[in-house]
């Protein structure tokens, strides 16, 4: 990799508009798809999601 011919990407974290920290437990994935279309919409490519380990270890 040469210096400054580096891909940089800007994200945002996401919650789910409808829920917030409770996404998992009130999971909705059309309305994950509908923030994500918004989101590309706004030429956002890269997001991160955080999984409460509560939620998925039942």
């Amino acid at each position: 990799m040469e210096f400054g011919k580096q891909n940089f990407y800007t994200g945002c974290n996401y919650w789910a508009s409808h829920a917030g920290t409770g996404m998992w437990h009130d999971w909705r994935p059309d309305v994950v798809e509908d923030d994500f279309r918004k989101l590309a919409s706004l030429k956002l490519k890269v997001v991160r999601l955080f999984p409460l380990w509560p939620d998925f270890s039942r």
